[in-house]
Order: structure tokens, then sequence, then C-alpha cells
């Protein structure tokens, strides 16, 4: 199947296809496309397709209009059925004025497509040095401790929901002998607990918290 930009699009994996072309588009991991899913997107007036192989899986109905360079960014879904909300290259990078970054292996804790994920991306795509470390969002906590062991990453920017988990079901030593030197917290509320947890559990990662568009510095290396 070949793109067509006359299709408002939800490829799966790729971005930088759909934003060096213009395209109207959005991208979702091949593991959130339930039936229900795909009829949603349908509903959505969205066609989905797999970049890699070219497969059309699904197609929009009604048609919608397209918007050449919208990126459309699916929400969680924890609460139901994931929600799609419009976005462009613009909004969505907030990374164009950061410069003088220390290098950083990042771990991605967030679904394809969703705004972290996004976010994510657009941190690696426009400040140099910034790595990205991917795994499967449903085998999430197997994914981390596996990059912890092989000390594949220095940083992780995630939720106090992720952190207690990880704290819960990897061995504290392994966390205290890892090479994270750098912990983002926000999209939910973040209580004193777990930020104490985190500098014990990591005693040589500057720990921050991000409140808003506000930044609280928590701890720094010891």
């Amino acid at each position: 199947h070949r793109v067509d930009r006359r299709q408002r699009q939800m490829c799966i994996r790729d971005s930088s296809y759909g934003v060096s072309r213009g395209l109207d588009f959005g991208v979702i991991e091949r593991s959130r496309l339930s039936d229900e899913a795909l009829a949603h997107l349908r509903g959505c007036g969205v066609s989905v397709f797999d970049l890699a192989t070219g497969e059309l899986l699904s197609i929009g109905s009604p048609e919608t209009a397209v918007v050449p360079g919208r990126i459309t960014v699916l929400t969680s879904g924890t609460t139901g059925m994931f929600k799609l909300i419009p976005h462009t290259i613009t909004t969505l990078n907030t990374f164009d004025r950061v410069t003088d970054q220390p290098e950083r292996a990042w771990f991605v804790p967030y679904q394809i497509g969703t705004y972290a994920w996004f976010q994510m991306a657009a941190m690696w795509l426009n400040v140099a040095g910034q790595d990205l470390v991917l795994a499967d969002f449903s085998r999430l906590m197997e994914g981390f401790e596996g990059a912890l062991r092989r000390k594949l990453i220095s940083a992780v920017s995630s939720t106090p929901t992720f952190w207690r988990s990880a704290l819960m079901s990897i061995d504290v030593e392994l966390l205290r002998a890892s090479g994270i030197n750098s912990i983002s917290l926000g999209g939910e509320i973040v209580d004193q607990d777990i930020l104490d947890a985190l500098v014990e559990a990591f005693p040589r990662a500057d720990i921050r918290h991000i409140y808003a568009l506000s930044l609280i510095h928590i701890s720094e290396p010891t």
C-alpha cells in the first residue's frame, strides 16, 4: 500500500516518515490495535497501515478533511478508549531552544504515539547527545531491568506510577548500582514517600519534579 497524502493516517511505529513529508498522521503500536481500537480509529476517519510492510489494516470512514502537518497524539486510554488529540511538530517540540545538555541515554517508558513519547522523540531529534533506549510497553519493567543490568541508560523521565512499580519489582541493589544520574518525575501527583524512596535508591542521581511548567529540584548526586 502506497502512503496516500489525501488520507488522515495512523502509522505503526514510525514518526519521522510522517514529519518529513508533512502528512496528516499519528503513530500507534500494534499491541494497541484491538478490533475495538481499529473500529474507533475508522469511525474517526483515520486509516491505519504498517509503514514497515505497507500493509493497509483499516480504511477510515467517513473520510475526514486532511490537514497537512497535523500530528494526532493518543491519550493513554487508562479510563477507556484512547482519544485523538491534534498537534503539530511546533506544539510537540519544546526543545528547540534547549542547548548545552549533558550527554545522556534515556529510558523511554511511554506508549508509542502518546504526548510524552513524542516529547522524548522531539528531544532526541533536536538536542545533541541525547540517546533513547526503548522497551516493549507490555513488558515495561522487564525491559527497564534489562537496561539497568546492561548499563544502557543514565536517565529516566517518567511518572510516580512507573517508579512505584520499579521500586517494588526490581532489586534495590541493582537500582543503586545503576548508572542513572538524572531522574525526572511528572504527569501525576508526586508525594514525599516516592521522592524519599528515589533518593535512597539512586544516591548519585539528580532528581527533579516537573510540575506543570515549573521544575522543582529535589536532590543532587551525593
